[in-house]
């Protein structure tokens, strides 16, 4: 059984005052130069004044204490319930610049505010998405803002006074970058905290025991987001977004406990009222802040890339990821067609992200459409809906062309799912509804169960198996499962319940 021997103290647990208020200092000592950067270099680029930029700072300084309060707490449906530090992103900085410049401050705080409505919509709606939103779509526009924002950061790294040497832009910029570099490839312990560092999901390092994905943690972190950008926009500063070297941090140290996430806020909304503190940060030169914000950027790229990985990579999903990053390189520096796009849709593709995107959107959906027809049915999520389930099984299967033996064992992992969903209740699910999608995938059967939300995650009581105070009894189907099944994956949001089962046609003989 998996483990993490460097959790101390997880995310639930409350580990002694003074080491949380120590951690929390440092976490946010570590994350303020970026918060505050950010917001300079937007407001520098676009050619504004320095009254903007001071309250931007603070106004940013003060959205990022009190989201990050939240995604610690979890208010109702806000929030993640793990230390996820919130600031500003370098991800923002191209929109920003150009709504600086084409409207002002006004037209910045209303793109803000109608942002973070579309985000509590997709929070809402997130399982809508799961076609959509995919790792491959994900990590391709991650990517792509490493290559959208980057011109405006190598455009910073001469910014230096007109009396200025003229050695002093190269060398103040190389001096950053050599420093960062020698951190994050050399550096030990906590020393690597002073340099970027990025990590995937939060929820990997905030339990002692495996888990799986926490989607309802996801739409609460994205709910939390969004409440960032309404307080953004009405504040009149620059997105607020979750960071993700909230996962390093807990890594190095081995301490998801939330009651961290809360001393973070608070420290955050003490410096905002420290102008001090926000002066010194502003005025670090653009080539040391053009560096600083190059390394994130290029890590961020890296970050794409895991994504994009992390389920495999097959020939199809590669040739997906490489065309549609490269539509998006060309589109943002106008190499393709640049000559017949013009005004509404030139607009929207001039965009590397936006064009990239719907490259991977569009060809992941054709992927998905052309990768064998889907049979479903629905019923009722009980016990008297397996027979009905089995007939639908084996009729799918023989158009098929599937053997006996493989009928068999796909409708016993089907059976065996509904049966771990149920989680016991023979009696019925109070009016649940089930939804059982059926596709061939080529020598497998991928089975997808859509219900109402509740329950635990069968991945993780896979996982965990008999370490679960529950009865061994209703362990049983899950061993089944895990038996019949080659790969199951559960996804949990709010208001639905999504297992994928995928089922292979013939089984290796074992010895």
């Amino acid at each position: 059984m998996p483990t993490s021997l460097k959790v101390r103290y997880q995310a639930d647990e409350n580990p002694p005052g003074p080491l949380a208020f120590g951690l929390g200092l440092q976490y946010a000592v570590l994350t303020i130069a970026g918060i505050v950067l950010t917001p300079a270099i937007v407001i520098r680029a676009a050619g504004l004044g320095d009254p903007l930029l001071t309250w931007a700072a603070f106004a940013a300084l003060v959205v990022s204490g009190v989201t990050t309060i939240v995604q610690a707490r979890r208010v109702g449906h806000i929030g993640a319930g793990y230390i996820l530090l919130m600031g500003t992103s370098g991800a923002f900085i191209a929109v920003c610049v150009t709504a600086l410049i084409e409207g002002g401050p006004a037209l910045l705080a209303t793109l803000v505010i109608i942002s973070s409505l579309f985000q509590f919509l997709l929070a809402w709606r997130l399982s809508w998405l799961r076609r959509i939103v995919t790792p491959i779509v994900g990590g391709t526009v991650i990517m792509l803002i490493a290559v959208t924002v980057m011109p405006i950061i190598f455009g910073m790294l001469t910014q230096v006074p007109p009396d200025a040497p003229a050695a002093a832009a190269p060398v103040s910029a190389f001096a950053t970058l050599a420093l960062i570099m020698g951190i994050v490839m050399r550096g030990r312990g906590y020393l690597r905290l002073w340099a970027p560092v990025v990590g995937v999901a939060i929820q990997r390092v905030s339990w002692r025991h495996e888990r799986a994905v926490d989607y309802r943690a996801v739409q609460g972190a994205v709910n939390a987001d969004g409440l960032g950008n309404l307080l953004s926009g009405l504040l009149g500063t620059i997105p607020n977004t979750t960071y993700s070297t909230s996962v390093a941090v807990a890594e190095l140290t081995g301490v998801g406990a939330r009651v961290v996430g809360v001393y973070i806020g608070a420290l955050f909304l003490v410096f905002a009222f420290l102008p001090k503190i926000t002066a010194v940060l502003l005025a670090i030169p653009g080539p040391v802040a053009g560096a600083y914000i190059m390394v994130l950027l290029s890590m961020l790229f890296v970050l794409g890339m895991k994504i994009v990985i992390q389920d495999g990579v097959d020939y199809k999903k590669g040739a997906i990821v490489g065309v549609a990053f490269w539509i998006g390189v060309g589109f943002q520096h106008q190499l393709i067609f640049a000559d017949r796009l013009g005004g509404w849709w030139g607009a929207l593709l001039g965009n590397g992200m936006t064009a990239g995107g719907l490259a991977a959107i569009v060809l992941s959906l054709t992927l998905d459409l052309t990768g064998g027809r889907r049979v479903r049915m629905e019923a009722e999520l009980n016990v008297e809906a397996l027979p009905k389930m089995r007939t639908f099984l084996q009729d799918a299967s023989r158009r098929a062309g599937w053997e006996e033996e493989a009928m068999e064992r796909l409708s016993a992992a089907a059976e065996e799912t509904v049966l771990s969903l149920l989680d016991g209740d023979a009696a019925g699910s109070d009016g649940r509804r089930l939804l059982v999608i059926a596709r061939a995938h080529g020598e497998a059967a991928e089975l997808e169960f859509v219900a109402a939300g509740g329950g635990d995650n069968l991945e993780d009581r896979m996982v965990l198996g008999d370490s679960l105070d529950v009865p061994t009894e209703q362990n049983v189907s899950l061993r089944l499962l895990r038996h019949f099944a080659s790969e199951v994956r559960h996804q949990q949001y709010h208001d639905t319940d999504i297992v994928t089962v995928r089922v292979e046609r013939t089984v290796a003989p074992q010895g």
